[in-house]
């Protein structure tokens, strides 16, 4: 192997491994941009929430009663049905939107 290509190879690999960490970040910083550490921290407040007992597990119907009070917020007329708009607040700006 030539001193040239030795060299080449070796400045390379010096500069991968200066780099990898700055890429490594990114990637970290993009997830967290997206919501990566905050959705693990509402999922844990969700969980937490559901589990009224605090057994750490959520039965059945610790579910089903969260869920029941999650489509009763949401009914805002209390007919119990969901609209569009009830359901998905964006979905009625989005429609407000296009008129």
């Amino acid at each position: 192997m030539s001193k040239k290509f030795s060299l080449i190879i070796s400045v390379v690999a010096v500069l991968g491994t200066c780099f990898m960490p700055h890429t490594a970040m990114a990637d970290n910083h993009k997830n967290m941009k997206h919501g990566g550490h905050k959705k693990g921290q509402y999922a844990i407040k969700r969980f937490n929430n559901m589990d009224t007992d605090k057994n750490g597990k959520i039965s059945k119907s610790e579910f089903m009663s969260y869920k029941e009070g999650y489509f009763a917020k949401k009914d805002k007329n209390g007919d119990g049905m969901l609209t569009q708009d009830e359901f998905s607040p964006t979905l009625a700006k989005m429609k407000k939107d296009k008129s």
